[in-house]
């Protein structure tokens, strides 16, 4: 938000043109002295001004006077910060993407799912990969228990060609997030798409990383921070001359949202990582626009209705800010938002109240102008989701586009005096917290200091007091539970016997590749990320070919980072709303059951 940004007046309503002009239009005190007769002595902030986790005073009524003064008001879709979307058509133009992801742990149930769902309405292939593959590592080299969790299970272009056979990815763009790297699983999708004889440049999506994301998370990554960034301009710049619609970076908002953070937390953290991608960049000779168009921002919506439309309106226009400070072009502003509808609402009992929560804030979602969206199944905090919860979550997003037809409207919100006015106040606060973390030397600095690591658990505590104590609500957990519920079932019996299926099939795969020749594959790749950053992508495609595995290709790019510092920092810890009484209820049927 620009302080040099002019405000914009509209043109004031005669007063003969209003409807009913012969009554008197009161004043805003003319109102609120009303009100406050009414109120017989209670104050009207105390009564009816309510302050939000962000520190905003919601009104309980907003006037044109105010909103027509916001410096947003005179731009149209697609120009300007792109408060009101990136494209001039809205979804007429361009639909949000259907972008279900699917979390089967086997590469040939993922191929049966995603081939099924993309006749059903999907329209972006989503594929998430299990605890191992995002780690970069093979089934044998973590704890089992990773193996399939929340995800397929990748370890070979065989598990790819399994995964994608009978997919036309020229056709179908795919969004595959890969932590903290991106080039094993890159080369890997690169290597099948080139044994199917497929045109790379008609490949687009994202196959994005997230270092700082990943480090957030988890608390450390297995290699520096130089490193990483180093092959991370790698993918860039192959991606830039070969596949010029393919994203290689996905900046994960959800890392600060499902650990508590408010909405204005997430937004200037997150775009504050995205601020640090650019500098690293930059740095590494890349022009701003090159970076800027391979960059993708995913965010958690949460259940705050208003509040998370504004959110994403907001987070555009810091975007544009952003780019605009580093000398980007205009359009290079544009920020391309996945969203996925929020964990830290959802509850492991009355579960189907999840569906519900997640109508709400898909619809939030897609009013807020997201690009490609994602609403998670109603059982997905306790299991595998089934092919019901799957397909309750898909026809959600198709009901909301067949039925409500809501992509047939450009910015449903814009002119809304609140909602206006609450992405102003958003806009203005978050690029206030992220000023604040550039005056810190940047988000990894910060993150070492401990500075999002406090600001979020200090947010996450408030929510927590007011979940306890009943002051938010969360039906069927703090209201209304229904003690005489049935548990949904968690199979472990199966989920062991697919990671011990897992861990034979890897066995049985490196007995028949060519070690020798593996070998030299890897050290090629090794020394090309050392001193040939024109030959790394084509180095590691090479070792694909000679059988690496996602673990090889780890292995082999850590071994070039040298001894680089590898950063470890306080993570901060995914959660939900409803955890403290989830437990509570846990160790109340453990007791009862002896």
């Amino acid at each position: 938000m620009s302080k040099n940004e002019e405000t914009i007046m509209l043109p004031e309503v005669e007063e003969e043109s209003r409807l009913f002009s012969e009554f008197s239009y009161p004043s805003y005190e003319d109102w609120e002295k009303t009100v406050e007769k009414v109120l017989q002595g209670e104050t009207f902030e105390d009564k009816l001004v309510t302050e939000t986790y962000e520190g905003i005073l919601l009104q309980p009524m907003y006037w044109p006077e105010e909103a027509n003064r916001l410096p947003h008001l005179s731009a149209l879709p697609g120009m300007g910060s792109f408060v009101r979307g990136i494209s001039a058509s809205g979804y007429a133009g361009q639909p949000w993407e259907i972008a279900q992801q699917l979390q089967y742990p086997s590469p040939l149930d993922f191929n049966k799912a995603a081939r099924f769902d993309l006749k059903q309405g999907q329209t972006n292939l989503h594929m998430s990969l299990d605890g191992v593959g995002l780690l970069s590592s093979d089934p044998d080299e973590t704890n089992k228990e990773k193996i399939g969790a929340a995800g397929v299970s990748i370890f070979s272009v065989s598990d790819v060609d399994v995964a994608f056979h009978d997919i036309d990815l020229e056709e179908i763009p795919v969004f595959i997030e890969t932590g903290s790297l991106g080039l094993p699983v890159l080369s890997m999708m690169i290597a099948h798409m080139e044994h199917q004889g497929n045109n790379l440049k008609k490949l687009r999506g994202c196959i994005g990383s997230d270092p700082i994301g990943t480090l957030v998370q988890h608390g450390t990554i297995s290699q520096s921070m130089e490193s990483v960034f180093r092959t991370l301009g790698h993918c860039m710049i192959w991606a830039k001359n070969s596949s010029p619609e393919l994203q290689t970076v996905c900046v994960r908002g959800e890392v600060y949202h499902d650990g508590g953070a408010s909405a204005v937390e997430e937004l200037g953290f997150t775009i504050a990582t995205g601020v640090e991608y650019l500098r690293e960049l930059t740095g590494q000779g890349m022009a701003v626009d090159d970076i800027a168009a391979q960059m993708r921002f995913s965010f958690s919506i949460g259940s705050n209705f208003f509040m998370e439309i504004a959110k994403l309106r907001a987070a555009r226009c810091i975007w544009a800010g952003v780019i605009k400070a580093f000398g980007g072009s205009e359009s290079a502003g544009k920020m391309y938002i996945h969203g996925r509808t929020s964990a830290w609402t959802k509850t492991l009992y009355d579960p189907y109240m999840n569906m519900l929560r997640s109508t709400t804030e898909a619809f939030a979602g897609i009013i807020g102008g997201v690009n490609s969206l994602h609403v998670t199944p109603f059982d997905e905090v306790i299991r595998h989701s089934d092919g019901f919860s799957s397909r309750i979550a898909k026809n959600t997003q198709m009901i909301l586009k067949d039925e409500a037809h809501l992509d047939r409207v450009t910015d449903p919100a814009g002119g809304s005096w609140y909602v206006e006015t609450l992405t102003d106040a958003l806009a203005r606060r978050a690029w206030s917290l992220l000023q604040e973390v550039e005056t810190k030397g940047g988000i990894l600095k910060a993150l070492m200091a401990g500075f999002p690591q406090e600001r979020v658990a200090d947010t996450a505590a408030k929510k927590i007091h007011n979940i306890i104590h009943g002051i938010d609500k969360v039906v069927g957990t703090n209201i209304f539970r229904n003690f005489e519920e049935t548990p949904l079932v968690l199979e472990m019996d199966r989920i062991r016997s697919f990671q011990l299926q897992r861990m034979q099939e890897l066995s049985m795969y490196r007995s028949s590749v060519d070690q020798v020749r593996l070998q030299s594959s890897a050290h090629s790749l090794t020394e090309a990320v050392k001193s040939a950053p024109e030959r790394v992508v084509a180095a590691a495609v090479e070792a694909v070919r000679c059988g690496a595995t996602l673990g090889d290709l780890g292995h082999a790019i850590r071994n070039s980072a040298g001894n680089g510092e590898i950063l470890c920092i306080r993570a901060i810890q995914e959660g939900r709303g409803a955890d403290y009484f989830e437990q509570i209820d846990k160790r109340a049927e453990k007791g009862a059951s002896g």
